[in-house]
């Protein structure tokens, strides 16, 4: 048999061992959780620093480069367009094409504030580009109205401006369409380029019905307080609302006519 004193001292020993073991199951337990936390504190911080899109230009045009930060203070307190939050409409593939199509000129594009002015992801129609800088105005803190070509074609029409500008109704952007000739103007064309080949009516002028008046696309924005816009003076000038902060109207004639700003009670709100 053993000593008495020997086998407590043996008893004693397996439990130090045993406790010593535990100890390090928990404390390498405890080490584990703590980076798997650090870890996941770490990814969510990423995830919401992240921007939706980083892709401006492309190889062709040059790329830009985004802007994480947001408009000054003084755009968004002007345009309610900007203090909404972001819609499916101003993320769309439609959107995300027409970013490809700027060039380097447009510096510090502030992604979370493209806004498609439509409010339609299968249309989105003029599209609002805050950015930075607009090397071509050169303009700081530009507010861009990028309006693309119809469906099936590429590129579009895109200008920038301050907000000074945009407070004085500079913000208008014009397209024109021509009509297609009549059936007796295009007759009329035809012998004349005739003759002309033939030299049959050398040194004499073409007579022709003169042209149709085409047709003029007005896009612009304006600040909060307008309700819709006028273009022109004379009586039953054609109008349209105001949406987003923009308004598109399409009317015939050469253009460019006065475009009026309007309240909601159709008075003229100041500029």
């Amino acid at each position: 048999m053993l000593d008495p004193s020997l086998r407590d001292n043996l008893a004693n020993a397996a439990e130090r061992l045993a406790s010593e073991q535990v100890g390090r199951r928990r404390r390498r337990r405890i080490a584990l959780g703590a980076t798997v936390a650090t870890l996941a504190i770490a990814g969510g911080a990423t995830a919401a620093t992240g921007l939706w899109t980083d892709s401006i230009g492309d190889d062709q045009r040059g790329r830009s480069p985004v802007a994480a930060d947001g408009p000054p203070a003084e755009q968004i307190e002007r345009f309610a367009v900007l203090r909404r939050d972001a819609e499916p409409a101003d993320r769309s593939p439609e959107v995300r094409r027409a970013l490809k199509y700027l060039d380097p000129d447009y510096q510090g594009v502030r992604v979370e504030y493209v806004r498609s002015l439509s409010g339609d992801p299968a249309n989105p129609g003029p599209i609002l580009l805050p950015v930075t800088d607009w090397r071509k105005g050169p303009i700081r803190d530009a507010l861009c109205l990028y309006s693309p070509e119809p469906r099936g074609n590429d590129g579009g029409g895109v200008s920038c401006w301050s907000l000074e500008q945009i407070l004085r109704g500079d913000a208008v952007l014009l397209s024109r369409t021509e009509a297609k000739p009549t059936g007796a103007r295009l007759e009329a064309l035809k012998k004349c380029a005739a003759a002309a080949r033939h030299k049959v009516q050398k040194n004499t002028v073409c007579q022709a019905p003169p042209a149709p008046p085409g047709l003029v696309t007005y896009r612009g924005l304006v600040p909060d307080g307008v309700a819709s816009v006028r273009i022109g003076d004379e009586p039953g000038a054609p109008s349209v609302e105001v949406h987003n902060n923009s308004f598109a109207l399409t009317t015939t004639g050469g253009g460019p006519a006065t475009v009026r700003w309007l309240k909601a009670d159709g008075s003229e709100a100041p500029r």
